[in-house]
């Protein structure tokens, strides 16, 4: 059994496991540099002040942490991982919901996610449309190819 909740100190070094496991089977879209990039960028200090400013969630199986995911004041969902034996179960569709109902109790109408190819048909199923054209996100110096998608959130 997989429950979804909010970060909670103490789970940092999960989360970053999650992350850069996430961040490793996304390589492929992303390249070697952006991969480095992103998992000096998800240190356990850093994870631990993302999770300061409220709205990181994580999915726990028993006692360990198997999912995150993060919603920014902004409304974007960002790190949207699973661990691969934890993906194909819903598991990302109930940690995606959770955000969502998270961003509705903060008054957002709409929320937004930077998508590389890997991911896009989950958020496509998810409810989540196209909103503009292909672009180029910048990490540091380098750049990755990906798609701005965004969700209306039922009132």
């Amino acid at each position: 059994m997989v429950r979804i909740r909010l970060f909670r100190p103490g789970d940092e070094k999960g989360c970053r496991r999650v992350i850069l496991t996430g961040i490793k089977v996304s390589e492929k879209a992303f390249g070697k540099k952006i991969a480095a990039m992103q998992a000096r960028a998800n240190t356990v200090a850093k994870i631990r002040e993302k999770a300061r400013a409220g709205g990181f969630a994580v999915a726990v199986a028993g006692t360990a942490i198997v999912g995150t995911g993060r919603l920014q004041d902004s409304g974007e969902i960002s790190i949207v991982y699973l661990l691969p034996r934890f993906r194909l179960r819903g598991i990302g569709s109930q940690l995606l919901g959770y955000l969502e109902r998270v961003a509705r109790r903060r008054g957002l109408k709409t929320v937004f996610v930077y998508s590389n190819p890997v991911a896009e048909k989950f958020y496509l199923k998810a409810g989540y449309r196209l909103a503009g054209k292909a672009g180029v996100l910048r990490c540091g110096h380098a750049a990755v190819r990906c798609r701005r998608f965004r969700k209306r959130l039922a009132v």
